[in-house]
């Protein structure tokens, strides 16, 4: 007669904690690590180079207008004298 020794069967279900436990180590070693900086966009400097010159060259247009303006006062006081 043979008998059929049964073997324990192995359970594969952890415990409720030591899932807790796996998932809060997992958090933590996540939550550890720093956020990764973004690049600072490279067309930056030439977006403030052009917005410089656009700058100056306004000013300079302005200043030009006024010298203008100015001849054109000058030269209508000159007008206004002569026909006086």
């Amino acid at each position: 007669m043979r008998t059929h020794l049964q073997t324990p069967s192995i359970q594969t279900t952890s415990h409720p904690l030591s899932k807790l436990a796996s998932l809060l180590t997992l958090l933590i070693l996540c939550g550890c690590t720093p956020p990764a900086q973004p690049e600072p966009p490279k067309d930056a400097p030439k977006e403030s180079n052009l917005l410089q010159s656009q700058t100056e060259a306004l000013e300079k247009a302005k200043q030009v207008e006024q010298l203008l303006q100015n001849a054109a006062s000058a030269q209508q006081a000159a007008i206004d004298d002569q026909v006086r």
